[in-house]
């Protein structure tokens, strides 16, 4: 079927789409180069019709109100993923007396450390007093944990009670990968058939800068090098297009952390940007015939 001619994306109507390093808005400069006309629109009663639409509103969860225009474009992607919450998406959350005393780790409910909601926040009408007082209330009663700052503890016994009363964190099992002395993290990138795992590595229990190396980013021609974990829970979340965090067990197993139907790519030069949009371009394909 090749391209499609006509290509909407919705966003939030703060998203400042072609300006935040979005995988997706590489990939549709990408196809402008094509010739392909690109829609991107924040209202869903103004969505054009198109050959191809995408949800691409970042937020963890987003309002149903964002799926009610699907009947405009011919194939959809994204449009069941409203959800991407931890509890929703994890299948390693500790809940208190379930009989786990191994170590975990502390993250927000909310997507990347609920950094983005707390943004919104601070352009709505909340008085600066109130995001000041919040700012500095204990981690362990906030919404967000700034700069992905999970704390890690090495029994659950050691997790404070107030996080167990606070609906905006949830409490994981501590599933680390090790290599080589330093901590791993693996993302699966993806579009359609296309894929792409990239491997980061750090010193720090949770990965984050300054990595261990470059990221390590190789397209993955052959869809079985993907472990079936990844794609079976692909499948049960309703993604085409996203991006997976993950570790590897020593059977070679799966955990999934991390599910975000808004990948950016800030740590990538211009030229792997511009060939991760290369590889992922070939999965269009795929979108428009399944």
């Amino acid at each position: 079927m090749g391209l499609p001619r006509v290509v909407t994306i919705l966003v939030h109507p703060c998203d400042d789409f072609w300006s935040s390093a979005y995988t997706l808005a590489d990939l549709a400069a990408l196809l402008r180069e094509q010739g392909v006309t690109i829609h991107v629109v924040s209202d869903p009663d103004l969505a054009p019709e198109a050959d191809l639409g995408f949800l691409h509103v970042d937020m963890t969860r987003v309002d149903e109100r964002f799926a009610s225009c699907t009947h405009r474009f011919a194939k959809t992607v994204n449009f069941q993923t409203l959800d991407i919450s931890k509890r929703a998406v994890c299948n390693h959350i500790v809940r208190r007396g379930d009989g786990y005393d191994g170590p975990v780790i502390v993250k927000t409910d909310r997507n990347c450390a609920g950094i983005r909601e707390a943004a919104l926040a601070r352009r709505s009408s909340m008085s600066r007093v109130v995001r000041s007082i919040h700012r500095r209330l204990p981690w362990q009663v906030r919404a967000e944990l700034g700069g992905k700052s999970y704390p890690v503890f090495d029994s659950v016994k050691d997790v404070p009670w107030m996080v167990w009363r606070n609906p905006w964190l949830v409490v994981e099992r501590f599933k680390p990968e090790r290599v080589e002395g330093t901590y791993v993290l693996r993302s699966w990138v993806f579009c359609g058939s296309a894929s792409l795992i990239g491997v980061r590595r750090a010193a720090t229990p949770v990965v984050r800068p300054p990595f261990v190396g470059g990221p390590d980013l190789r397209s993955i021609t052959d869809p079985g090098l993907v472990p079936k974990g990844l794609w079976r829970r692909r499948e049960e979340l309703g993604f085409q297009f996203g991006k997976f965090d993950f570790t590897l067990d020593e059977a070679g197993e799966p955990t999934v952390f991390d599910v975000n139907r808004t990948p950016t790519g800030p740590s990538l030069g211009p030229e792997q940007r511009r060939w991760q949009s290369e590889q992922l371009l070939m999965g269009l394909d795929s979108l428009m015939t399944s």
